[in-house]
């Protein structure tokens, strides 16, 4: 009995102590665990600060440099939008003035004025004179009708070349401005056939008949270079037609090459001209050289003569007048002797050329 109790004594004291054995354990565990996270929670936020102070400082790295970048950068975008708000002041304003200038052109007799002083700036441009090679808006009359063309151009040739400048421009400015495509198509087919209506007309004056030594051609001038290509593309033989009807049509930079190969014609003139004078002159200074070598010829003679005759005078002194003085000397006659008087051989050079025979002008 006494071993019994004894045994379950010693049990109950196994349990009591494997109890507190685990209860310390589970202490000491709470308190390993607790003090290793507080570590790792210490040694997490002192890393972490680290990290956030290094980071930081690159940020500020950073964003210095974004700053010294940016700043230029947004003084350009400033300078640009300002020169954007005064680009976008002076379009307006060039459309304000290009409208006003559309509807003044849209009148008749102010497009008729810009027309003639475009075309006399063609003229200058190509370097010709008004008056001289050009004549602006001369006036004929023929069968009781009288002929007035905008411009008449005299050849090198003596011959001229008739420019109309009264092409219809009305549908062609409508056309310019319109603002819808349907617009647009109609004007330019009202273009093209109020200029295919011109160049029958153009092509029925007499101008060849009114105008001396005109070509039996006339240019149409168009001061628009857009005006023709509008009307070929609702008038495919328009070109054909004009052909026909010995008109040619011509913008601004074809008038230009006309003109100039009429100023270079002139300039051919001149010079063929300027040759003509040249063998004029030469031919008579050729001739006048003949005149005055003839004359020095001549002149060469008398010399010659003028020697023989000096000569023939001292042979006379040597002969009759010292012969004399020496006898008078013999006598007692006290006198100077006379200086001794020589011949001179003087034969002028006579001329051998062909211009000069015999002292006369070939």
């Amino acid at each position: 009995m006494t071993t019994l109790l004894t045994v379950l004594l010693a049990l109950v004291a196994l349990c009591a102590l494997a109890l507190w054995m685990r209860r310390e354990f589970e202490r000491l565990s709470r308190e390993a665990l607790t003090s290793s996270r507080e570590q790792f929670v210490n040694d997490a936020g002192a890393t972490f600060g680290i990290a956030q102070e290094r980071v930081q400082g690159r940020l500020d790295v950073a964003a210095e440099q974004m700053a010294a970048i940016v700043g230029p950068l947004r003084d350009q975008v400033l300078a640009l939008s300002r020169q954007q708000v005064e680009l976008g002041t002076r379009v307006a304003g060039l459309d304000d003035r290009a409208s006003a200038l559309t509807q003044v052109l849209a009148a008749r007799p102010a497009r008729g004025q810009w027309g003639e002083d475009n075309l006399r700036r063609v003229v200058h441009l190509a370097g010709l004179t008004e008056g001289v090679h050009v004549d602006v808006q001369p006036t004929w009359t023929v069968d009781g009708r009288s002929v007035r063309p905008d411009l008449v151009i005299h050849l090198a040739a003596d011959e001229v070349v008739i420019v109309d400048a009264k092409a219809p421009m009305d549908a062609f400015q409508r056309a310019v401005t319109a603002q819808h495509r349907d617009d647009i198509v109609r004007h330019g087919k009202e273009h093209a056939s109020a200029l295919r209506a011109h160049i029958r007309d153009l092509g029925r004056k007499p101008y060849a008949a009114a105008v001396p030594n005109a070509l039996d051609f006339v240019v149409l001038y168009l001061p628009y270079e857009g005006a023709i290509d509008l009307a070929h593309q609702y008038d495919e033989d328009l070109f054909d037609f004009a052909i026909g009807n010995k008109v040619h049509l011509a913008t601004p930079h074809t008038l230009i090459a006309l003109l100039n190969t009429v100023a270079l014609g002139w300039q051919q003139r001149q010079l063929a001209e300027s040759a003509q004078k040249i063998v004029a002159l030469g031919t008579r200074l050729y001739e006048r050289i003949g005149v005055v070598a003839g004359h020095v010829a001549t002149v060469g003679k008398q010399i010659e003569a003028a020697g023989s005759a000096y000569n023939k005078v001292v042979g006379s002194i040597e002969t009759n007048l010292l012969t004399t003085a020496r006898e008078l000397r013999g006598l007692g006659v006290s006198a100077k002797d006379a200086p001794e008087l020589a011949a001179i051989d003087l034969t002028p050079r006579p001329f051998v050329k062909p211009e000069v025979r015999n002292g006369e002008a070939a």
